[in-house]
């Protein structure tokens, strides 16, 4: 793991400064590709050819991509509960595949594309389309003989590529075993993401047999035969604890395809990195020298312990605990080096970086990975990623599994902490933009500035519009309703990620979570373990850290934790609790040793006295993230409506500043210096709104924050509307309207199973003075989708969020003005009035599945399927609001 730390260390000092002057604005102004997202690009079992490909990749690239991440996953969650995936046609590392992925890199260097491939054929696994004979995954396994059989006498075992450990008479008290000539899964069982239990002896836990001296009296004995072989239905997925087998991998997939990429394959070229996805797969429990590395790792042998992997108890139940929590770590820890570190390895040979999400530990059962340390895991990436859901309505911020990842990032020095960003498994193509913006806002808070969008599939012709997708992800490839216009919530991204890459993070409290510091879902506001023993007042910023941090990552200056890049906290929070059992003597002496240099240590009891510390970073009604750069004080801030935040910024000297990223606009902040040397600042923000608060030194004259603007004239119609299908539908759109008012399209029949675009124009008069006052269009609130606004032939831009506005300053004239605007809502509503008409008449064609069902209480017909919200839409589906509502204002 520190090799990879001090690799990145020089890079990530690089980073260390931040823009400065000038610099920040451009950035800010045009995003360079460093600071753009990413998205996923999922083929689905192959279904690609190189015209979609080109399609694609142009696709992201006018929309503000900097990079993709491409899957070609086969099997993964394919089943009737799911979309209706089409059979595979192009075998995965076929000739024919290897030509499609050439092609696909070549064009994402002509394009300026960043390219990385997920590790698999499979999402949350090691696998591919080969077997991979004794590579395979590996079980301990048992075999139970009646006392005094001899080893000559047992029968070889009918496994493949079986190997033996040991063979022990094992005396023990409680209720005799029956000997069967069955083979028992060891260890903890065999564990794949539902985590199912092999069995443990006969099954029956609440009576465990206690293990014995040999010879004791009245006690029962047997003989337990030991080995290990490869799990069966896995013989293509790949021993993660087995280093060879890891290169073994690695060379057939990306050593053959880099083979034919000359040119193409580096840091600075167009093959930068190389993932894993999240860790779902099956979980070895042996692996061929796992006692050589579990002496080496544990300071004892494992051979003599071997009862204690079939069920019989030594000891006590704590001491048995004990030991399945070594025997859990010392897997695990493979995992991680062998795995992950030997990935890695070969990555930066070929000079290429590697990464994947989460970093292992997603299931916490103690079986998996209850025994890991997560930090440790993600250091050992080069882009730690978590991911992020948004939530089932548009006003939550949804689910976050990204505070890992960020410490991470802090910790070890790196630049980036990614996220996987905008999952969900709610109905296909039902999100938009402004109901997306919480969610990533909530992530940036959380200290993610790299997202990679989930998802961009690719979905040749043949699939029809809206066409084939991966069955999780908020869609937006090239039949998404409003993918042309998705650009400018990219832009928005970009520009918030440029801001949250300056400088570095400024944090208050490194928290001590232990050596199994772990957050799942959750952003962990105020308990930064996954407890509620350690509650920080709102306003101060904290990292958790682990043992690996304490001992070899901080030391102590000026009474400041400080790390080896310049990152420092100003206390450590420490609770032997974190802990299940004693703290190591060597991390007690350390954290001695930075109190004696000056450093406050706090127990997890003593949030009160924060007071020690200079003061809040921040306080007010709206979440916070802060980062500081050579020159400039960067704050985000995030959430709804009017309210004072306090900085602990001063503004002597120093310009503040709003930045707008929806709309780019930069303004002077209503802020006031305070008597204690900090910053009250007036923030007045829409609906899931967000701004940047910026301390920089003095540049010259900033423009006024702006006031409400007032309506110079509410169009009030008559609106002409006509309507438009995508590119691809061969149905006949709605006939043009007239409205008179502006109504919800679901209200009328004509309209109300409509998805597409409708172009709504209008004409406004203004005088030459109301002319020059009109600096802006506001749509109102849509209901769904977007809108682009033209005003008198000039694009004026998107309203993709709340307030609902684009800048029209220059547009409008004295006289009659021609006010376009382009509504775009989602496929929703379009996928269940589908659901009502036979295959061969539906207008849309896709992967989904159509259910004509009774709505919920009537007499239903038994189905062979239950339709789920992510397999397709049902006829009683309700449907999403649409269209204009207005009002709309020239302001």
């Amino acid at each position: 793991m520190q090799k990879a730390v001090n690799v990145l260390l020089v890079f990530s000092l690089l980073f260390a400064g931040g823009a400065r002057g000038a610099d920040l604005v451009k950035g800010w102004e045009t995003p360079s590709p460093e600071n753009r997202p990413w998205c996923y690009w999922w083929w689905v079992n192959g279904h690609v050819d190189e015209k979609t490909i080109t399609a694609d990749l142009e696709a992201m690239k006018r929309l503000g991509f900097a990079g993709l991440l491409m899957f070609d996953s086969r099997g993964y969650w394919d089943d009737d509960r799911h979309v209706v995936n089409p059979k595979a046609e192009i075998a995965f590392m076929s000739d024919e595949w290897q030509r499609h992925v050439v092609h696909a890199i070549k064009e994402a260097a002509r394009l300026g594309l960043k390219f990385t491939m997920n590790m698999s054929s499979s999402g949350g696994k090691l696998d591919g389309p080969w077997e991979v004979g004794e590579d395979a995954p590996k079980r301990l396994v048992y075999r139970l003989y009646p006392a005094g059989t001899k080893r000559e006498a047992m029968e070889p075992p009918d496994m493949p590529y079986y190997h033996d450990i040991a063979v022990q008479t094992v005396w023990y008290e409680g209720d005799e075993l029956n000997v069967s000539p069955d083979w028992i899964n060891g260890g903890d069982g065999v564990y794949t993401m539902a985590a199912t239990s092999g069995k443990r002896l006969d099954g029956d836990a609440a009576k465990p047999r206690r293990l014995l001296p040999a010879g004791t009296p009245g006690a029962k004995s047997v003989v337990v035969r030991f080995g290990y072989a490869v799990l069966p239905g896995h013989e293509h997925d790949v021993d993660v604890l087995d280093a060879k087998a890891i290169a073994g991998h690695f060379n057939r997939f990306q050593g053959t395809l880099m083979a034919k990429l000359p040119g193409l394959v580096g840091r600075d070229r167009t093959l930068t990195h190389l993932y894993s996805v999240s860790w779902e797969g099956t979980m070895p429990t042996w692996t061929g020298d796992f006692a050589d590395a579990f002496r080496s790792l544990a300071g004892f042998d494992i051979i003599p312990h071997l009862p204690q992997l079939a069920g019989f108890v030594a000891g006590s139940e704590a001491e048995q605990e004990k030991f399945m929590r070594v025997y859990r770590r010392v897997r695990n820890d493979l995992f991680r080096d062998r795995f992950y570190g030997t990935m890695r390895d070969l990555a930066h040979e070929r000079n290429v970086d590697w990464y994947s999400e989460s970093g292992g530990p997603w299931q916490r059962k103690p079986q998996l990975f209850r025994e890991a340390d997560q930090i440790s895991f993600l250091a050992v990436n080069d882009l730690p990623q978590g991911e992020f859901w948004p939530a089932g309505s548009a006003s939550s911020p949804g689910r976050h599994h990204v505070r890992a990842a960020a410490a991470t990032a802090h910790i070890y020095g790196l630049p980036r902490a990614a996220a996987e960003a905008f999952t969900h498994m709610m109905r296909h193509w039902s999100v938009d933009p402004a109901y997306l913006k919480r969610s990533g806002d909530a992530a940036f808070i959380g200290g993610i500035n790299h997202l990679v969008w989930h998802t961009f599939t690719c979905s040749p012709d043949k699939f029809g519009v809206p066409g084939a997708e991966y069955f999780a992800g908020s869609h937006i490839n090239r039949h998404v309703t409003w993918h042309s216009q998705l650009g400018a919530f990219v832009t928005y991204l970009a520009r918030c990620q440029w801001m949250l890459q300056q400088g570095k993070p400024v944090l208050d409290y490194a928290v001590y979570a232990g050596d199994r510091p772990y957050q799942h879902w959750g952003l962990y506001e105020d308990k930064p373990y996954d407890s509620s023993k350690a509650r920080l007042p709102r306003g101060y910023s904290y990292d958790i850290v682990n043992d690996d941090a304490i001992l070899h990552r901080f030391r102590v200056d000026g009474g400041k934790l400080v790390l080896p890049d310049g990152l420092s906290y100003g206390a450590l929070v420490w609770d032997p609790e974190f802990r299940d059992e004693p703290i190591p003597p060597a991390v007690v002496a350390r954290v001695e040793e930075f109190r004696k240099a000056g450093l406050k240590v706090f127990q997890a009891d003593e949030a009160a006295r924060v007071a020690e510390l200079s003061k809040p970073d921040f306080e007010g009604p709206f979440a916070a993230v802060h980062r500081r750069s050579a020159d400039a004080d960067i704050y985000f801030v995030q959430g709804d409506g009017k309210g004072v935040m306090t900085f602990r910024e001063s503004s002597s000297g120093r310009n503040v500043e709003l930045w707008d990223a929806v709309s780019g606009r930069r303004f002077a902040a209503d802020a006031k210096s305070r008597a204690d040397g900090r910053t009250d600042v007036s923030l007045d923000l829409p609906t899931a709104g967000s701004a940047f608060v910026v301390f920089r030194k003095s540049s010259g004259a900033v423009a006024p924050a702006p006031s409400r603007r007032a309506a110079l004239k509410t169009l009030a119609g008559p609106w002409r509307a006509t309507f438009a299908y995508q590119a691809g539908i061969s149905a006949p759109a709605p006939k043009p309207v007239v409205f008179d008012a502006l109504v919800d399209w679901t209200s009328r029949e004509d309209l109300k199973y409509f998805s597409g675009t409708a172009s709504y124009r209008a004409t406004v008069q203004l005088s030459p003075a109301e002319a020059a006052q009109a600096t802006e269009v506001s749509v109102g609130t849509l209901p769904s989708g977007l809108a682009q606004v033209f005003v008198n032939g000039k694009d004026c831009g998107v309203a993709w969020c709340a307030p609902w506005t684009v800048s029209a300053a220059g547009a409008f004239r004295g006289g009659d003005n021609d006010v376009e605007i382009r509504v775009v809502n989602n496929w929703h509503n379009r996928l269940i009035g589908d659901c009502f008409l036979p295959e061969d008449s539906r207008v849309t064609r896709s992967t989904l599945r159509y259910w004509n069902v009774p709505r919920r209480g009537a007499p239903q017909r038994k189905w062979d399927i239950t339709p789920t919200v992510y397999s397709g839409y049902t006829s009683f589906d309700p449907l999403q609001p649409s269209g204009l509502l207005g009002p709309v204002e020239v302001r």
